[in-house]
């Protein structure tokens, strides 16, 4: 079984990549060939996995933690016993979870970070890129990304 975590690119890579939101920072984390800095590669890794599989948006575990975690849960065909005593003690969790983490920006209270550093024109930007280099990807994964008009 698969589950890939997937997060906006434009926070994810610039939060990997010491801030950095030009342009070339983009297309250098699409071509890699470490497989762990390449944002596409492991959504084309999960494209193309013939197992039983399933695909969790970083903001949805923000924004909507109890449905996406018995969505895992389901999947993985386990019990949800435990889920609401887990729920009952969440901030322990996730003060313990951001202590692990390290430097942390937003303590699990934003899903926007990095792209806020961004214009709204290198926002857009990103998105072209990713839409034209990788459109199956974008149209099928990440077009929840895409920056408004």
């Amino acid at each position: 079984k698969l589950i890939l975590i997937v997060r906006n690119y434009k926070e994810s890579i610039p939060r990997h990549k010491e801030g950095k939101t030009t342009l070339s920072t983009l297309k250098n984390s699409c071509s890699s060939n470490k497989s762990s800095e390449n944002y596409t590669q492991m959504l084309e890794y999960y494209e193309y996995f013939s197992g039983d599989k399933i695909i969790i948006y970083y903001e949805d575990l923000i924004t909507k933690l109890k449905p996406t975690l018995k969505k895992i849960i389901n999947f993985l065909g386990e019990e949800d016993k435990y889920l609401e005593s887990f729920f009952n003690e969440i901030e322990i969790h996730k003060n313990k979870s951001i202590r692990i983490y390290g430097v942390s920006q937003t303590k699990g209270e934003h899903i926007n970070h990095h792209s806020k550093k961004m214009s709204k024109q290198q926002r857009k930007n990103w998105d072209e890129f990713i839409k034209n280099n990788h459109k199956n990807l974008f149209d099928k994964y990440l077009k929840r990304y895409e920056e408004d008009e």
